[in-house]
C-alpha cells in the first residue's frame, strides 16, 4: 500500500485478495480510508469472508469477467495492487486502459506474478501514473 500511496476516499482492486498477503492489503486499505475496496480470487468462499465492497471471482469466463473488470472500470479505479499478474492481468489491463475516466490514471503496482510468466498487453500509458519505483517486483 506504501508504494500504491492509497489515499482515503479512494478505490482499489485487489487483484489476488484470497491469499494470506491479498487478504491484508484488504484489511488495511479499510484501515487507509479506502472509498471502495474491490477484491478478486478464485476461492468463492474466501471472496465473501473478505470485508471488500466488491468481489470478482476469477475462475468466470473470459468473457464474463472482461465485463466485469470493464464495470468496474469505468466507475474509477485509482490503485489496483496486484498479486497475481498473469491471466487476470492480461484481462484487467485493457479494461482499465479503455474505460478509465480520461484524466484520472490508475496506479498499477505488480507485487507478484503467477508462474513466472510475461505477457504481452497492449495498452494506452496515459491511463496510468507510475508508482514509485515502478516496475520492480516486491520479492
Amino acid at each position: 500500500m506504501t508504494r500504491a500511496q492509497l489515499q482515503a476516499g479512494e478505490t482499489v482492486l485487489i487483484n489476488g485478495a484470497t491469499g494470506s498477503a491479498g487478504q491484508l492489503a484488504v484489511q488495511i486499505a479499510r484501515y487507509l480510508g479506502a472509498k471502495k475496496i474491490i477484491a478478486t480470487g478464485r476461492n468463492a468462499q474466501s471472496l465473501a469472508a473478505l470485508d471488500a465492497d466488491e468481489c470478482i471471482q476469477l475462475t468466470a469466463d473470459d468473457k464474463n469477467l472482461s465485463g466485469q473488470f470493464s464495470a468496474v472500470s469505468a466507475a474509477q479505479i485509482d490503485v489496483v495492487i496486484d498479486y497475481l499478474w498473469g491471466h487476470s492481468a492480461e484481462l484487467l489491463l485493457p479494461a482499465l486502459a479503455k474505460y478509465t475516466p480520461a484524466g484520472s490514471p490508475v496506479r498499477y503496482v505488480q507485487v507478484g506474478s503467477l508462474g513466472w510468466r510475461r505477457y504481452r498487453v497492449k495498452w494506452r500509458s496515459a491511463a496510468f501514473r507510475p508508482a514509485p519505483a515502478d516496475g520492480q517486483r516486491d520479492r
